[in-house]
Parts: C-alpha cells; sequence; structure tokens
C-alpha cells in the first residue's frame, strides 16, 4: 500500500513550553517498499512512526493512504484501519504477560470478529511459519527474546496486513537473533508486504531499500539503497469494506477477555466479590428474617387467636386518689361484675374468663422455689386456646366443691423434673397441699409474653378461682380474658365492657383493655421497621460495594495502561476497550450476587431449622438482590471503562 504524507507538523506541550517534534515532513512510500528510518534520540523517529501506524494524529498537514485521506477520520475508524491494513512490531515485543503465545497471536482476529476454528487453524499456522509451532502454549516469560520477538511479527502478520511497522525489533536483541529477525521482515518484504523500519543501527536500516535520515524533526537526507525494486505487491480488498465502524468484538468474546483478566489477580476480584456478596446476603438474609417474623406471629395467633381481649384495672389514677380509697377492694374487678357482663353481652362474647393472679411458694421433691399462681375457671381453656399434654383441666365440679387439684404449665412441668407420674402426685402451694391433675402442652409465647399474660421461665401453676379466692380472702379478680364472636368488632366490645365496669363501680376506679390484635399489629411494625433497617444496611452495602469496584477498576485500568494501548494498537476499538471493562464489572456484579444468593438461601436453610418455620425463599428478593447487584457492577464500571476507551494508544504504549 502507498503512503504519502504532506508537511506533517506535531508538538507537545510541556507545562509552558511548546516543543515541536516534527517540522513539515513530506514523504511518499511506495507499495511494497522496505523504508528505513534512522536519527538521533529526539529527532521524531518515534512520532513519525506513530503517525504512519494510525496510533497518533498530526496537528498540521494531510496523511494519504492508497489516496484515502486519513486526516478527518475517528479514533474507531483508525482502529479499523489498524487492524485491517497495519500490523506492528515493537522494541519491547509488547506482549501481553498473562496470556499464552497463542493468545496474543490470536487477539487481532478476536477483534476482527474470526470465528473460533478460524482463528485455530491461522494461528497455528502463523505460529508454524515463524518456527514456534512447539511453543504455542507457553507464556511470554517463558520465551527467549528472539522467541518473543517472533511472537509479536506473528501477531503483526496475522490479519494479513499490507503495512507492517517496526520500531527498534533488534534493539533488545543479539546480533544472531537480530540477524534472523531481520532476514524474516527482508523475506515478508519479498511477499509485497510494506515494511517500515525505525533503527540506530546503520547495518540494520541497509536492510531497506531506502533510508531517511530525520533531525530535529525534519527529513536530513535520503539515499535509496536498493535501486531496482522489481517485487510482489500485496493487494488488499477494497479500502470502503475495511473501513466500517463497527465493533468488531462479539459478547462472547468479551466475556471471555474479561473472565481472563479477572482471574490473574485473584485477591483483587475477591475483593470486589466480597462487597456484593455482602450486600446480596444481607438482602435475601432481611426479607426471610421479615417474613420469619410475620410468620411465628401468624403461626401464635393460629394457636392463642386474635379474638382474644383484656379488661382490667387501670392504676394510672393512682395519684388522683388517696392511696387507702385507691387501694379499696371495692374498685377491683369482683364476681358480681363478670357476671353483670356475662348476662348483657351474651351475644357478643363467647367465653369469659376470670383471673386471679399471686405469686406462692411451691414445694415438691427438692424444688423449693416461688411459683405464679393462676385462679381460673374452665372456660380458660377455650380463652386461651390451651392444649393438654397430660390429664384434665379444672372443671366446674372443683370450682363448685373448692377442690384443691392444679394443672402445671410447661414451664411448671419441666422445674419439677418431667416426672411421668406427675399425675395425682401432691405439691405444696403455700400452706395448701394440691393434687396435680393436667399439664399444658407447651405454647408459642412470644406475643403472649409481651402483654405479660404468659412467661416460659415462670412456673404458672393454674388452680380454681374458687380456692385462690378463699386463699386470698376476697371475691375479686386480677382481670377477665374474653374471647368475642366477631374478631372485626373486639376493640368495640372491649371498651363497651370498660364503660361498663366504670359504671359498675360509679366512676370511682378507671379500667382499661388490651387486644391480641393490637400487639400483633405493632410486632409486624417493629419486624417490618427491622426488615427495612436491615435492607438499608443491605443497600448501603452494595452503594460501599459499587464504589469498590470503581476504585479497584481504574487501579486495574491504570496497571493496565500498557496493555489498552497494545490492543488497540493492533486493532481494538475504543468501543471494544469499553465493552470489555464494563463486562468485567458486570461480571463481578454478576458472579457476587450469585454467590450472594447461594450463601443466602443456606442462610434461609439455618433460619428455617431455627424457626422451624418453612417456605422463607423470597423469589422476589432474590431476584431484586441479584439484578441490584448486576446493576451496580455494570453502573460501577461505567466511569473506568469510559477512561479506559478514551486513552490515547501513541501515550499507552509509552506507559511503563
Amino acid at each position: 500500500m502507498s503512503i504519502k504524507l504532506e508537511n506533517i507538523k506535531k508538538s507537545y506541550s510541556i507545562g509552558k513550553t511548546e516543543i515541536n517534534v516534527l517540522k513539515g515532513i513530506s514523504l511518499n512510500i511506495n507499495s511494497g517498499e522496505f523504508l528505513s528510518i534512522m536519527g538521533p534520540s529526539g529527532s521524531g523517529k518515534s512520532t513519525l512512526l506513530n503517525i504512519l501506524g494510525l496510533l497518533d494524529k498530526s496537528d498540521q498537514g494531510h496523511f494519504f493512504i492508497e489516496g484515502n485521506n486519513v486526516d478527518s477520520l475517528g479514533k474507531e475508524e483508525l482502529a479499523v484501519l489498524r487492524r485491517s491494513f497495519i500490523g506492528f512490531v515493537f522494541q519491547s515485543f509488547n506482549l501481553i504477560p498473562r496470556l499464552s503465545v497463542f493468545e496474543n497471536v490470536e487477539l487481532p482476529l478476536i477483534y476482527s470478529n474470526v470465528d473460533k476454528n478460524k482463528r485455530k487453524q491461522l494461528v497455528t499456522k502463523k505460529l508454524e511459519d515463524v518456527g514456534l509451532a512447539s511453543k504455542i502454549y507457553n507464556k511470554s516469560n517463558e520465551l527467549s527474546g528472539g522467541e518473543r520477538q517472533r511472537v509479536a511479527i506473528a501477531r503483526a502478520l496475522i490479519n494479513s496486513p499490507s503495512i507492517l511497522i517496526a520500531d527498534e525489533p533488534t534493539g533488545n536483541l543479539d546480533s544472531k537473533t537480530g540477524k534472523e529477525v531481520m532476514n524474516l521482515l527482508k523475506e515478508l518484504n519479498q511477499q509485497g508486504i510494506t515494511i517500515i523500519l525505525v533503527t540506530h543501527d546503520q547495518k540494520i536500516a541497509e536492510y531497506g531499500d531506502r533510508i531517511i535520515y530525520l533531525k530535529d524533526g525534519s527529513i536530513e537526507s535520503c539515499s535509496q539503497i536498493n535501486l531496482e525494486v522489481n517485487k510482489v505487491v500485496k493487494k488488499k480488498s477494497k479500502w470502503i469494506q475495511n473501513n466500517q465502524v463497527i465493533s468488531g468484538l462479539k459478547i462472547i468474546e468479551s466475556i471471555k477477555l474479561a473472565l481472563g483478566s479477572i482471574r490473574v489477580n485473584k485477591l483483587r476480584s475477591f475483593l470486589m466479590l466480597l462487597g456484593m456478596i455482602v450486600a446480596v446476603f444481607s438482602l435475601i438474609i432481611s426479607v426471610a428474617i421479615g417474613d420469619a417474623g410475620k410468620k411465628k406471629i401468624s403461626q401464635e395467633i393460629a394457636t392463642f387467636g386474635t379474638n382474644t381481649i383484656w379488661v382490667k384495672r387501670d392504676y394510672s389514677d393512682r395519684k388522683r386518689k388517696g392511696e387507702l380509697d385507691f387501694f379499696d377492694s371495692k374498685n377491683e374487678i369482683n364476681n358480681f361484675d363478670i357476671k353483670y357482663i356475662e348476662k348483657h353481652n351474651s351475644d357478643s362474647i363467647k367465653y369469659i374468663t376470670p383471673k386471679l393472679n399471686f405469686p406462692m411458694k411451691i414445694k415438691y421433691k427438692n424444688l423449693n422455689e416461688e411459683a405464679y399462681l393462676i385462679g381460673t375457671t374452665p372456660t380458660y381453656k377455650k380463652t386461651g386456646n390451651e392444649t393438654l399434654k397430660f390429664g384434665r383441666f379444672i372443671n366446674h365440679h372443683d370450682i363448685d366443691n373448692h377442690h384443691k387439684v392444679c394443672v402445671l404449665s410447661w414451664t411448671a412441668y419441666k422445674k419439677l423434673g418431667k416426672a411421668e407420674d406427675i399425675l395425682n402426685e401432691y405439691i405444696q402451694l403455700g400452706r395448701e397441699r394440691f393434687r396435680v391433675v393436667g399439664v399444658f402442652d407447651d405454647k408459642n409465647t412470644s406475643i403472649l409474653e409481651m402483654i405479660g399474660r404468659l412467661s416460659r421461665d415462670r412456673i404458672d401453676i393454674f388452680i380454681p378461682l374458687s380456692i385462690a379466692q378463699r386463699i386470698k380472702k376476697t371475691d375479686n379478680v386480677s382481670y377477665i380474658e374474653a374471647q368475642v364472636i366477631n374478631f372485626n368488632r373486639s376493640r368495640e366490645i372491649a371498651k363497651h365492657i370498660v364503660n361498663s365496669l366504670t359504671k359498675l363501680h360509679r366512676n370511682r376506679s378507671k379500667f382499661n383493655y388490651e387486644t391480641l390484635a393490637r400487639y400483633v399489629s405493632s410486632s409486624k411494625i417493629i419486624l417490618g421497621t427491622v426488615s427495612l433497617i436491615i435492607g438499608a444496611f443491605a443497600s448501603i452495602s452494595l452503594f460501599v460495594g459499587g464504589l469498590g469496584i470503581t476504585n479497584i477498576m481504574l487501579v486495574s485500568i491504570s496497571e493496565r495502561t500498557k496493555e489498552i494501548g497494545i490492543r488497540k494498537a493492533i486493532g481494538a476499538t475504543s468501543k471494544d476497550i469499553l465493552l470489555q471493562f464494563l463486562i468485567e464489572s458486570a461480571t463481578i456484579g454478576i458472579v457476587g450476587g450469585g454467590i450472594g444468593i447461594i450463601l443466602g438461601l443456606f442462610g434461609i436453610f439455618l433460619i428455617q431449622i431455627a424457626t422451624k418455620i418453612d417456605n422463607l425463599f423470597s423469589m422476589p428478593a432474590i431476584t431484586i438482590a441479584f439484578s441490584s447487584s448486576m446493576l451496580v457492577g455494570v453502573i460501577a464500571g461505567v466511569y473506568p471503562a469510559r477512561n479506559a476507551s478514551k486513552l490515547e494508544p501513541a501515550d499507552t504504549l509509552r506507559y511503563e
């Protein structure tokens, strides 16, 4: 391919100083010519070579390839031209260390969208041509200098370029290996490839057909060595077919390249993954904890019933009344009040249970502790929705005949040693001996504990209300427990009972009520708040994880600056680089999200075992967590990926 330069100028600014590197270079290079460029350091050789190789653009002048002006072409178009027409051989080889010989040579074909099978054939053949068939899977650091340069030449030739640009190709080689490389270049030139060579060595320069000497940014002299240029001229496909500005990289190949980069630095990749893992795990677990709590409450509601209400004396008006008046037993709920409520609320209340609670010492064998006696009636089994493990509950016969019988709570039963023959045994309660006639089954008590109705640690013992009142020498009760017929009227009925009691006591006492539904609602609100807090922390973890990805990707790009330059030199477009780094960050989000989901599912499994609650898996939560992780991965990679794609190949190749 022929090249024409007209009055090419290039300058760089260092601080406030402008340095003119090229000062009006005009040059014609014929198709199939071997041109050597010489000159001292700082003469502009490398800058001229970068412009000829489409790695850099001039400030002024015109540049033609095969008569086509390339001055107005954008970065993407120049990248397509580089991978289609130009091959590069560098002094420092510029192989990517983590890739094998095969993978290094394969890269230009990947960016040219050549299919996998054809790539394998072309790379294998090209490595055979340069004598490296036996080194195909070696890493570049396992090769000698000459072998590395042969790999670089194979890579430069893999797309069958019309122009081969060699920057000091023998600079890092011994004389024998250097001669072998130059003979190979000469042979390629004989096949019709235009070769442009930069060197400091006169003998190396003399391999060319013509030598130009640069000094202070200008062509000082030009000498013709081979006056009879009689060679095959390599023909290339039509210009317009190669000047299609599309990304040549398939998504699947981008993913492979991204995964390869991630595997290189395992610790760094793990640190990026960790933020995503923690965030996704937290999101899934927060939803599971909330669901577990709600289902736990629902289970307890099912065993106790939301249509239960409690009415008791309100002691908040103690300061308003005198001490003697306040503690007058006439101000408490009594048997008369209970009968009145039963009579006047029979259409709205299914069961009503009075309770008189007070502490008392229990003695049984070696046990000597304080118990909590609950004097009650047979209806408690209904209002409390209790089930018996052993024996029976208190009946009306016990009430009417003042039988000294008792029923143990599950906690009391355990305290007494879980004796299988506890039924009909006698226990000492204060000064009285009571016969055990039953034991309640264990019961979920979280809600009931919260409102003070039951306690797992308290030794509750149920006795006939008539006996409890005889012991306390009163006909009062501590409170009443009622089961309403219509749950939706629970509050209305409770208020009606409170008003009735207030009137019965001629406003001398205040009464209040509690409903289980109210506490259930409060519990769900609390659980929802806890879930939101955990979810908020998980969202913060996602944000922090995203920042971590951004920071580490920026560090990675800084460390891989030269690699980016190499990729661009061999034909990667800015879109290819952008896509590769975006996929790297997205892969971190996807893999981190996947691991987070696996750990989250395991965590849910443990929660289910601990709480004995099934079906805590929330597909929407898992989907949202995974999607968020992937989205954060992509967003976190946008800024670093754009930075990487904007890097100039000429600048990045100089980066060390």
